[in-house]
């Protein structure tokens, strides 16, 4: 049950197109104990439906330049696939301290690109 409340929780936040689907990896691996590398990659399937849900209805209301959404798909699958294959290949502990990092780091950035507005 609260894996279903954690995945519920998390989705929110991707419908929404603010993120939130890093939070499941956090889930995963505090809760669930599950290795870093085995939690990011059952994060993305996890984002994969989340997201095309969150993007079917923006779609429809008419929210999303479709032009962009396909271009930045398009670069963001080439992407993707040496992230994976790095993952693949670092420590977990490696990967979990990148993850930590990466999670700071846009926090900071967020923080501050607010009060710039």
């Amino acid at each position: 049950m609260l894996e279903a409340l954690a995945a519920f929780l998390c989705a929110l936040p991707v419908g929404m197109g603010v993120g939130g689907a890093g939070l499941y990896v956090i889930f995963l691996g505090l809760y669930e104990k599950m290795p870093q590398a085995q939690a990011q990659g059952a994060n993305y399937l996890f984002f994969l439906f989340a997201t095309a849900a969150g993007t079917v209805m923006n779609i429809r209301s008419g929210l999303i330049d479709k032009k962009a959404m396909t271009f930045l798909s398009f670069w963001g699958i080439f992407g993707a696939l040496p992230g994976a294959l790095l993952a693949f290949y670092l420590p977990s502990g490696v990967l979990r301290i990148f993850f930590a990092v990466f999670m700071i780091a846009l926090g900071v950035y967020g923080i501050f690109r607010e009060r710039r507005k």
